[in-house]
């Protein structure tokens, strides 16, 4: 069990992803590797983000130093994916099992250290 190291703030995601005007992978995964020199390790996600993209972001920038890094992410909102269907909230068991399973994947890690 992973305790919640004492961070005094964190580095929200999903800018790099949606929402605030053109993203640039190059320089989200700078971002976040700054993030993790400077002693914050705390980086915030969601499936939503994206959707599914911003895991994938971070997967990418801690990939070879996941060890400094304490990951948060978040599942069950209504999404509306990139070929435009939607897909409506959910919080089932089964479903958190199938969320966990592809929050994992697309991290590129065996845990989640806040769900």
């Amino acid at each position: 069990m992973t305790i919640l190291p004492n961070i005094s703030f964190g580095l929200g995601c999903m800018g790099m992803s949606q929402w605030y005007g053109p993203t640039d992978e190059v320089e989200s995964v700078a971002t976040i590797q700054e993030a993790l020199d400077s002693g914050n390790p705390y980086l915030d996600s969601a499936e939503a983000y994206g959707p599914f993209t911003n895991e994938i972001l971070i997967g990418k920038a801690v990939r070879k130093r996941r060890h400094d890094a304490f990951i948060a992410t978040k599942f069950g909102f209504p999404m509306i994916q990139p070929d435009g269907s939607h897909l409506p909230a959910d919080s089932s068991p089964d479903h958190i099992r199938h969320v966990v399973d592809e929050s994992l994947r697309r991290l590129q890690t065996d845990h989640i250290d806040l769900l």
